[in-house]
């Protein structure tokens, strides 16, 4: 599974990913430069628990963040949505989540633009 998420904050989504992590999966995060200090980061307990966390260098247009918030799950699954994995987003937010299944060209392209993040 890997993973780009501007932030992570929500708990019960750093123990999926965690638990995901503990079930064998391989998981893969990358956060914005600006969000791996915050207080709820979930940056630390995803590597305490041996997750490799990195922070993009990437850069936007001037002082611009990384914003995605995408996960490929199994080679053939793509979440995505405008969704910060917090709990506003998760609770109060009005939000949008869209899951892709089957269509590798897809997947294939999200697969690139992760790894250019790193």
């Amino acid at each position: 599974m890997d993973i780009a998420a501007y932030t992570i904050t929500q708990a019960q989504i750093s123990k999926a990913i965690i638990d995901a992590h503990n079930r064998g999966v391989r998981v893969r995060n990358v956060m914005d430069r600006t969000q791996t200090d915050r207080k709820y980061s979930a940056a630390t307990p995803l590597r305490n628990a041996g997750i490799d966390v990195w922070v993009t260098a990437w850069q936007g247009v001037g002082d611009g963040i990384m914003h995605h918030k995408f996960a490929t799950v199994d080679g053939e699954t793509i979440i995505t949505d405008s969704v910060n994995w917090s709990r506003a987003g998760d609770e109060t937010n009005d939000e949008d989540s869209l899951i892709i299944r089957g269509d590798a060209e897809m997947v294939k392209a999200y697969n690139g633009q992760y790894l250019r993040l790193n």
